[in-house]
């Protein structure tokens, strides 16, 4: 069927101008979906990712916080089981009133336990004073 002449041909015309509008209007949209969804699914992938990444850091830093913690804990424990040592040494310097014979020295420190309470302590050393005119000959 041939297209209409005159009036009807125009009101035709602009029939399929506005159909062809709307259907290239479509076509746009039909064109623009997929790479629309892959920005919004890398976009919310990256996020996710982001997310993630802050959560592992977070718990990373809480990880190293705890273990430095346990760390100094460890260090400041054992300084004061060194201090008590001392503390406990003079003690018994002051008890016997600073005369100490090596046997009761040796029997004090053999008490204290010192290889299985005290790490890292090897032993206490004893030297006692000479006097002058008491030096060996």
């Amino acid at each position: 069927m041939p297209f209409p002449r005159g009036p009807q041909r125009d009101g035709a015309q602009a029939r399929l101008r506005k159909r062809g509008a709307s259907a290239r209007w479509k076509d746009d949209v039909i064109r623009l979906l997929p790479p629309s969804i892959l920005i919004v699914v890398a976009l919310a992938g990256a996020g996710m990712t982001m997310v993630v990444y802050r959560a592992e850091n977070a718990a990373d830093r809480i990880r190293f916080e705890t273990i430095a913690q346990a760390a100094a804990d460890r260090v400041v424990n054992r300084a004061h089981q060194h201090i008590a040592l001392l503390v406990s040494t003079h003690a018994f310097f002051v008890a016997h009133e600073g005369e100490v014979a090596r046997e009761a020295f040796a029997r004090f420190t053999a008490s204290l336990g010192l290889t299985e309470d005290y790490e890292g302590i090897r032993g206490i050393g004893y030297a006692r004073l000479i006097r002058t005119g008491e030096e060996a000959g």
